[in-house]
């Protein structure tokens, strides 16, 4: 993230940040780090603490909340106050979703948020729920890049299988290559019941997210600064170059014992059903409601998981302050 931020040009016009997702707090405070105080929002799970210029608004995960819902009305907001010479930073990583949502003109947020829990408990996949969710959102699908006039710059945090930006936080800045069939279509194969309440905004091409050809999307441009797959393959990389540098068997062996799980890993990056079994981890525990601590829910995966021959190694964190 900070070479790719210390290397912004200068423009005429304002630059504006928009950072939202689990690692807001982290990005937000390495932004201004790198350029001093920003203008823009900053959006984060509640409980995360960060030392900011930005506006800041917490917001809940991985259920969205009235945060969530004030969160998506500002960013729009945001957007829309940019001008041709103006241009909107996007720091963007996992969880910006729920942490960013509202719904379509006219539809009940009772309605969408009952659509996102029957989606959650039916074991729909993270690019299912995220097909869904950026066909009723006012923000997600493109529809913030389609109502920002400046230039858009996206640096995103990917936590999805593949690394489709599309998918990441459901795309608030990129295109989107799945549509309204797809929604219903994902609705239809998981027997989730508001569908035919849904009908009226699913079928109606005015509601449709822009579609990938569209103008707006010329003043976008996207990096993956972090990714699953990225890391995997840096530590693939160095391990290989300690091989010779050892001629003691059993640290040789170690080594391509690491190796070895690091390659399992990578598969499981590469295919998307296996890859989701972990991600959705997170996502059960959090809704389990069982663990010792009573705000179990607010813990974040922190590390892992860590893959060996006969266990799946998870981390989690909680705020300090409601331990």
């Amino acid at each position: 993230m900070i070479p790719y931020l210390n290397d912004l040009p200068p423009i005429a016009g304002k630059t504006v940040f928009l950072v939202v997702g689990k690692a807001a707090s982290q990005h937000a405070e390495v932004a201004q780090q790198c350029l001093g105080d920003i203008e823009g929002l900053c959006i984060l799970p509640r409980g995360h603490e960060v030392n900011t210029s930005l506006q800041v608004i917490e917001a809940s995960h991985p259920v969205p909340d009235d945060g969530s819902l004030r969160a998506a009305e500002d960013a729009l907001t945001l957007a829309r106050s940019l001008g041709p010479n103006d241009r909107m930073i996007c720091l963007i990583s996992g969880g910006g979703s729920a942490l960013m949502s509202a719904p379509l003109p006219t539809m009940g947020s009772e309605l969408k948020m009952r659509t996102h829990r029957a989606l959650l408990a039916s074991g729909a996949t993270i690019s299912e729920l995220n097909t869904v969710r950026k066909q009723l959102s006012l923000v997600k699908g493109g529809r913030l890049a389609e109502a920002c006039r400046g230039h858009i710059l996206n640096f995103l945090v990917s936590d999805v299988p593949g690394d489709r930006v599309e998918f990441i936080a459901s795309g608030p800045t990129v295109p989107a290559y799945t549509n309204q069939a797809d929604a219903i279509g994902v609705l239809t194969r998981h027997k989730i019941d508001v569908l035919d309440e849904l009908t009226p905004w699913l079928s109606d091409q005015n509601n449709a997210t822009p579609h990938p050809d569209s103008l707006c999307f010329e003043r976008v441009s996207t990096q993956i600064v972090a990714a699953p797959s990225q890391s995997l393959k840096a530590a693939q990389k160095f391990l290989e170059s300690q091989i010779d540098k050892y001629t003691k068997a059993r640290t040789t062996m170690a080594i391509l014992d690491t190796l070895d799980v690091i390659k399992n890993l990578q598969d499981i990056h590469d295919n998307d059903k296996a890859f989701q079994v972990l991600k959705d981890f997170e996502r059960v525990i959090d809704n389990l409601g069982i663990y010792v601590f009573d705000n179990w829910e607010e813990g974040e995966l922190a590390a892992g998981p860590h893959i060996s021959r006969h266990w799946v190694k998870c981390s989690f964190m909680w705020p300090r302050k409601n331990m």
